[in-house]
């Protein structure tokens, strides 16, 4: 592994399989809203052991989180913890 831009890392391995999903996952939430991986997948990426992905994103206004979530959705992403009812 190594830096290759200021937002950028190089990994020098074959993906596995909670890369690729990570991957596929991060490609619908860009196009909404800003994030940060905070925990967990990060640690993986450095040689420990662990499964859960956990990130901090930018407050959006719901109208886009309906969006978001209908894309989770169509991709066969599941989600989790939501409290309203999503129309």
């Amino acid at each position: 592994m190594r830096f290759i831009a200021e937002r950028r890392i190089l990994l020098e391995r074959p993906l596995n399989y909670l890369d690729e999903f990570l991957l596929r996952f991060i490609r619908i939430l860009e196009k909404y809203v800003d994030y940060v991986i905070i925990s967990g997948y990060i640690s993986l990426l450095f040689g420990r052991s662990t499964e859960d992905v956990n990130l901090f994103m930018r407050f959006m206004d719901k109208a886009k989180f309906v969006a978001l979530y209908h894309e989770f959705l169509d991709n066969n992403f599941h989600c989790l913890m939501v409290q309203d009812k999503i129309r």
